[in-house]
């Protein structure tokens, strides 16, 4: 088997269209993720903005984190 690094070498070789369709396919290859969410959490949820228990962020906050992948 081909070791990640050497993978990954040879990968960021590729041009654009080609690593993105090699990204594509690896995605592809994943189990989708989980999304859900009981009625009873989203319910908990709302009563805590609701309460002012926890505030919210701005979309742009909301964006920024995703990238920075903070949590």
């Amino acid at each position: 088997m081909i070791a990640i690094e050497t993978l990954r070498n040879e990968v960021s070789q590729l041009p654009m269209k080609d690593r993105a369709a090699f990204a594509a396919f690896v995605l592809d290859t994943l189990p989708p993720p989980d999304h859900r969410v009981s009625d009873e959490e989203v319910q908990r949820r709302w009563d805590e903005m609701e309460s002012g228990a926890v505030s919210g962020i701005s979309m742009e906050e909301l964006f920024s984190r995703i990238e920075g992948g903070v949590k």
